[in-house]
């Protein structure tokens, strides 16, 4: 490679830093998980002293493995201690239900309780009348085979759910942590072939990285709406989720 002397190498910068403009470059990771898209956006690049600093972008489009189901069982009686007693022996049903599908207390979570007094409220000035009290009891239910949810829905409503909440498409932790790994390496790499092809008709090169700064853009749940319970046969389609990991890096230049 040809010597730069000093005053050639500030030259040099100045027209790195006046006529850069973008470059798109494609990045192709291979893994297991399908379908996915990996790709690497426009960029911007700033050139200062003997430093670039480049962003580079990776992006995977996947598929959902996890749902989670809400649920909830509601009782009215007379009295509180009457409702909260009916909604015991019905939420025991419910879970019992849900764990004769193979479901653990890992997939069941509480979500709320409550009870509350109901009146009946009149137009004509007359005070609201007490008719008796609701207690209801929410749960939580998270299942990975996304296959599964009518099944579950269908036991619950049978053990005596009252509420299909709605339900969450979302991904799991470990999906996510694994994911999280591929895209960082991915997106550093993307940044450093930038910065590489920007420097190389110049005669330079990249030394070393000085910094690194990464942001994570998470996909975001797919929520289904609430509906009283009922057997159905239900077919979930998950759709796909996207992840984004962008890094702002810079690298140290040498000549």
């Amino acid at each position: 490679m040809a010597e730069v002397n000093a005053l050639e190498r500030q030259t040099l910068y100045g027209v790195l830093a006046a006529t850069i403009a973008v470059i798109s470059m494609a990045i192709a990771v291979s893994a297991a998980l399908a379908p996915r898209t990996i790709t690497s956006m426009e960029q911007t690049f700033t050139v200062s002293e003997d430093l670039i600093s480049v962003s580079g972008t990776a992006q995977i489009t996947v598929i959902p493995d996890k749902a989670i189901l809400y649920l909830t069982v509601q009782e009215k009686a007379s009295t509180s201690a009457e409702a909260l007693k009916l909604a015991a022996e019905k939420v025991d049903k419910v879970l019992a239900a849900l764990r004769s599908l193979g479901l653990s207390d890992e997939n069941l979570k509480t979500t709320s309780f409550s009870i509350y007094p109901e009146y009946i409220y009149f137009d004509d000035g007359r005070p609201p009348q007490l008719i008796g009290y609701v207690a209801s009891y929410s749960l939580e239910v998270s299942v990975r085979d996304i296959s599964r949810v009518g099944e579950i829905v269908d036991r619950a409503v049978e053990g005596g759910a009252s509420i299909v909440g709605g339900l969450t498409l979302t991904l799991s932790d470990e999906l996510t942590a694994r994911l999280q790994r591929e895209l960082l390496g991915a997106a550093v790499t993307d940044a450093k072939n930038k910065a590489e092809m920007a420097l190389a008709p110049l005669g330079l090169h990249v030394s070393r990285l000085k910094s690194l700064t990464i942001s994570e853009q998470y996909p975001y749940p797919v929520f289904r709406g609430a509906s009283p319970a009922e057997k159905t046969d239900l077919t979930i389609m998950p759709g796909q989720t996207t992840l984004t990991v962008t890094v702002q890096a810079t690298f140290v230049i040498g000549g």
